[in-house]
């Protein structure tokens, strides 16, 4: 079933473009992702587990920074990259971002534990203060393509490349020199907080067509993208609904053979007894997001 429609969101003043996002022939479960999308967005955040994409853990504030202008976060940057490869099914490893910027900015001292991974290319997302960039390694062609959405590539160039050869030679105590920088040709972000988004949408067109010089970066398209990566990650949203509401876990205490558990009456999701403070006698339980956003 499509559900056909044209429509008007209403973006607070300040914070979002004033135009229309048109929405047509839309399947019925990317309007029912969309439609959550936007409840998420206009409840108040109370560190609720939205999603499980992989190893990486989604909150509500997670997905807040996906809306507006605002600057992604490490975990969404992570979770949205860990689920292009997944989903294309590439031979690519991605270092995590904490990770990536913690190499590529010379800090190798809580690297000197990490598993050398076995793919031949790696995806580094790298944040430099508040700016993010697209490290991409090809081990086998001992080639690094640089991807900075503000164009700036030869602000960085020499700081990647050296700290790559270094932590190379920390690793493999190899000759490193033969090691090259590349840039590529891309439209250049034109405001000052999309450049995450950017960095996720370089890398999945790369994975999918060797370029990126094809990818819009006007204000429009950055909202459409913000919307579709918010969308495809609570889509894929994995085993989320089985967490606690409270504590984020799944066994409150990993001692005990039973778990005990209380529903929602409102979202239907769970919580621990002890998290909630719940005791059996009580006749109705609402968790927090509930209550704060009725």
């Amino acid at each position: 079933m499509f559900i056909v429609l044209t429509f008007f969101l209403l973006w607070p003043v300040g914070l979002y473009p004033a135009f229309p996002l048109k929405i047509s022939c839309m399947p019925e479960l990317t309007y029912h992702i969309f439609l959550s999308v936007k409840r998420l967005w206009a409840a108040k955040d109370t560190g609720r587990l939205e999603s499980v994409v992989g190893p990486y853990k989604l909150f509500d504030s997670s997905f807040r920074t996906l809306q507006g202008s605002r600057w992604l976060s490490d975990e969404v940057i992570d979770a949205y990259l860990h689920r292009v490869i997944e989903r294309r099914k590439n031979a690519a490893h991605l270092l995590c971002s904490v990770v990536a910027s913690s190499l590529f900015s010379g800090q190798f001292r809580c690297l000197t534990k990490m598993k050398f991974p076995v793919e031949d290319m790696w995806l580094c997302p790298v944040n430099f203060g508040t700016h993010w960039i697209l490290v991409i390694v090809n081990i086998s062609a001992q080639k690094i393509l640089l991807i900075d959405p503000m164009g700036n590539e030869g602000v960085y160039d020499r700081k990647i490349l050296r700290n790559w050869r270094n932590f190379l030679r920390m690793r493999v105590h190899e000759d490193t020199m033969e090691w090259q920088l590349q840039t590529m040709q891309h439209n250049k972000q034109q405001d000052s907080s999309s450049c995450g988004v950017l960095l996720l949408k370089f890398a999945e067109q790369y994975l999918a067509f060797g370029e990126v010089s094809e990818m819009l970066t006007t204000a429009e398209a950055v909202v459409l993208e913000r919307m579709q990566i918010a969308c495809t990650l609570l889509e894929h949203r994995g085993n989320a609904e089985d967490y606690c509401t409270v504590c984020s876990m799944l066994d409150a205490d990993a001692d005990r053979s039973m778990i005990e558990m209380v529903q929602c009456e409102s979202c239907q999701r769970w919580a621990h007894f002890a998290c909630a403070n719940y005791k059996e006698s009580n006749q109705e339980y609402k968790c927090k997001k509930c209550k704060e956003n009725t």
